[in-house]
């Protein structure tokens, strides 16, 4: 895994864009189940948790089985059936994936849940649920990549495992008002491991430091990549390495930006971002930018509220 472009996973020209939740034409859906809404999971319930130990992560490299339960792949429906994965997201209720809006497309078709290793059909247990209705964020603008968020519906509860777990969203404080700056967030994927390279096969992981939005601001306008005065305002993070080398890349796109806090002496990972585009992969003093989801968490609430 190394930035989305700004010509980010998913070309924004064919972004679709709702304010209201989208039915999908989706043939790998039967029917829908519409049971009681489910609301956002606390700590107290479990989400946020791993059962394993993350260390500091120095460069990208492969996560541990189970390491990031909630870590979800956005499948859609290609030539003669065949599902590609193209686009991250994260589970947040059984219901539920956060993903980026720049990622929906009108072939999105399924979710894959528990995956580790795509090529290996026996150390974990996947599954594949399809998604029957979307919505993005009202506000997203696909000129400066802005409220660059997306709800997928699952058309069944999925059950929670050592595999399937959902991750915790900032919905209250400390979390929800703090400044994350100069701290060091984990983000994990399938993406490219290098700007023209390949897609990972094996979940990889890797930790960079946030930086302060202005920087990140003055270092896209002498790019001349700085399209309006809120593309890098509070609703945003921007994170990396300065130096480059490593960084999310191609196909990590909407996935989960984590910091664990400690909840009643236990760690609970929360997501703080979403990964939402770069410049190239990696680039020297071209840090990627993240969907702040603090922002946005009372939009997530009324959405995940709804069947």
């Amino acid at each position: 895994m190394t930035s989305k472009p700004i010509t980010s996973t998913t070309a924004r020209s064919t972004t679709i864009r709702s304010t209201t939740p989208v039915l999908l034409q989706n043939r790998f859906l039967n029917s829908a189940s519409f049971e009681t809404p489910t609301i956002l999971p606390t700590p107290e319930q479990g989400c946020g948790v791993s059962d394993v130990e993350h260390n500091r992560v120095v460069g990208g490299v492969p996560a541990a089985l189970n390491g990031w339960p909630w870590m979800a792949l956005v499948g859609y429906e290609e030539a003669f059936g065949d599902i590609e994965f193209r686009c991250g997201g994260s589970l947040i209720t059984d219901r539920h994936v956060l993903t980026a809006a720049h990622c929906i497309l009108p072939s999105l078709s399924v979710v894959r849940l528990g995956e580790h290793d795509m090529d290996n059909q026996t150390e974990s247990v996947h599954v594949d649920v399809p998604v029957y209705k979307y919505v993005s964020h009202p506000s997203y603008d696909t000129f400066d990549g802005h409220s660059d968020l997306a709800i997928l519906y699952l058309s069944e509860m999925v059950k929670f495992n050592a595999q399937i777990k959902p991750i915790c969203l900032p919905t209250n404080d400390p979390v929800r008002s703090a400044d994350f700056t100069g701290y060091n967030p984990f983000i994990a994927g399938w993406g490219r491991t290098k700007e023209t390279g390949f897609e990972a096969k094996v979940l990889q992981e890797l930790q960079i430091p946030i930086l302060e939005n202005e920087e990140c601001s003055q270092l896209y306008k002498k790019i001349r990549k700085l399209f309006s005065k809120k593309q890098f305002n509070d609703a945003v993070l921007c994170a990396g390495f300065l130096e480059g080398g490593k960084d999310s890349c191609q196909g990590d796109s909407g996935g989960p930006l984590m910091l664990p806090y400690l909840v009643n002496k236990k760690f609970h990972y929360f997501q703080i971002g979403i990964v939402s585009y770069g410049v190239g992969c990696a680039r020297a003093e071209l840090p990627g930018v993240y969907t702040r989801v603090a922002t946005f968490v009372d939009w997530i609430v009324e959405q995940t509220s709804k069947a």
